[in-house]
């Protein structure tokens, strides 16, 4: 069942008609987000997809390109939301430190699988996006479609993120690398506590996930704000 209204604004070179116009193109993603997520990738194609929603091939062809654009599509839908989420938890609060600390717990805490502000399950957009995520940039169409905008929503959540480190530590050189890397680090340490546990440590839990991110994050402007203060 289609629930929820919210409505993200994704970039409009991503699809070839917009699929939160219809009934059917909100299906196609809804149910393409399921199936590409229990599928994976590589296995996901537009004939299954059809199949299963007794629909043609030609009709999913006249709302995205190909299946690459359609994991951007989601991908894109995914950090608006964040975003949109992020927006909530910060404002109203004065002190960055504790905004930093809200990022922290909204890249840590499991997905909601009842909440229905939009017609995406939350929770299968996460699994989806925390494994097929790399497959969007790791590309050689990269700068191509890094130019066409791709990547904004991504950018933009980090951007935020990044511009609250700079509130705690003004002159630290590196917060876009910071939030992305702990971004990053998050994901890929709790994939490899599931399925390669030699290359971490029982990070299979939110706290322990959230206080991982907490070093890098506070850990690291820490250690600038220190070294700063050391050499006056």
């Amino acid at each position: 069942m289609l629930t929820g209204n919210l409505i993200f604004n994704v970039n409009s070179n991503l699809y070839l008609k917009d699929p939160n116009t219809s009934t059917i193109g909100k299906e196609i993603v809804e149910k393409g987000l399921a199936m590409m997520e229990e599928l994976g990738f590589e296995k996901f194609t537009f004939r299954k997809l059809a199949q299963k929603i007794d629909t043609t091939e030609a009709t999913i062809y006249r709302y995205f390109e190909n299946k690459h654009l359609f994991l951007l599509f989601l991908t894109n839908w995914y950090w608006s939301w964040m975003e949109y989420r992020l927006t909530i938890k910060i404002t109203n609060i004065e002190d960055p430190v504790v905004r930093l600390q809200k990022f922290i717990q909204l890249i840590t805490e499991s997905a909601d699988h009842t909440r229905n502000e939009h017609f995406l399950d939350e929770r299968l957009l996460k699994k989806l996006v925390m494994r097929e995520f790399s497959k969007t940039y790791l590309t050689l169409d990269v700068d191509e479609e890094n130019k066409a905008g791709f990547f904004q929503s991504y950018k933009q959540f980090v951007e935020i993120v990044s511009c609250i480190v700079l509130e705690i530590a003004p002159t630290y050189n590196y917060p876009h690398a910071l939030i992305s890397t702990c971004i990053d680090a998050v994901w890929t340490q709790s994939y490899f506590s599931k399925h390669l546990p030699k290359l971490s440590n029982q990070l299979d839990s939110e706290k322990q996930l959230a206080i991982f991110c907490t070093q890098i994050c506070l850990g690291t402007i820490q250690f600038n704000i220190q070294n700063e203060t050391n050499g006056k």
